[in-house]
This record gives C-alpha cells, sequence and structure tokens, in this order.
C-alpha cells in the first residue's frame, strides 16, 4: 500500500495581495474609532450633566468646579426622581420605578451615563474626558 503526502498549502500563498490591503484598513479604522470613542485627546470643557425623558433633553446643567453637592428633583413617568451631582460624579438618589437599579448603580464620572428604563429617562455626564457624541437611540 502507497502512502501519499499531502502538504498544506503555505498561508502566504493563500493571501492576495489586495487582502492585506483590506487588514491595513480594517485596523486603522479600528485604532481610530478608538482614539475617537475614547476623546481623540481633544482639550477639556466644561463637564455638564444632561437629563433626557423620552428622548427629549429634558434639563442640562454644568456641574461645580467647587465640589458642590446638588440635589435636583425630575418629574418622570412613573413619578419624581432625585438626582445628585458633586464635582465629577452623579448619581440617583431616590427614583419611582419599580426596580431601582438607577439608584443602585452608583454615581458615573464623565462619560458615564445613567438609564432608568421604566421611567425612560437617560442621564449623561458629558465632558472633559467624554465623548460627546451619542452612539445611537432605540425606540
Amino acid at each position: 500500500m502507497e502512502t501519499t503526502v499531502v502538504r498544506a498549502a503555505s498561508w502566504r500563498r493563500l493571501v492576495r495581495p489586495f487582502d492585506w490591503v483590506i487588514v491595513a484598513a480594517a485596523l486603522v479604522l479600528a485604532l481610530g474609532s478608538g482614539w475617537i470613542g475614547s476623546g481623540g485627546g481633544a482639550a477639556g470643557g466644561e463637564v455638564a450633566v444632561t437629563v433626557q425623558a423620552d428622548g427629549r433633553v429634558i434639563d442640562s446643567w454644568p456641574l461645580s468646579r467647587t465640589g458642590e453637592v446638588r440635589r435636583d428633583t425630575i418629574e418622570a413617568l412613573r413619578g419624581p426622581m432625585v438626582i445628585e451631582t458633586a464635582s465629577r460624579s452623579v448619581r440617583v438618589v431616590a427614583s419611582s420605578c419599580p426596580d431601582g437599579w438607577c439608584e443602585r448603580d452608583g454615581p458615573v464620572g464623565p462619560g458615564g451615563t445613567i438609564i432608568c428604563a421604566p421611567n425612560r429617562v437617560v442621564i449623561r455626564l458629558a465632558g472633559a474626558s467624554a465623548a460627546a457624541a451619542v452612539d445611537g437611540i432605540t425606540e
């Protein structure tokens, strides 16, 4: 009985020149999107809180640089929500939603987002080290 040896083709023979262009373009896009998503090294700005309910901005205010703690109450779909802001963070202190996940999230810093789905409220802290653009909105 005769044995036949089949050699695997070298991977270099399988890759065509245009494949290298696609790999390089994918690498540039991946690295570029990471740089842009991290703020892109842009100069700092004012850190601000934006509150959206039902897809509309209902309130927005800059954070105090003095470290002063501020509490605001907003009327949400299921009742009031109390939002506490400090010099570099925001958190939900009290919410009328049934599970209270937004309260348990704790404080978030620049670039952070708190979502209360039952109340349809999104609280975003944007500014110095945050990317200000919205990725996407679903309804």
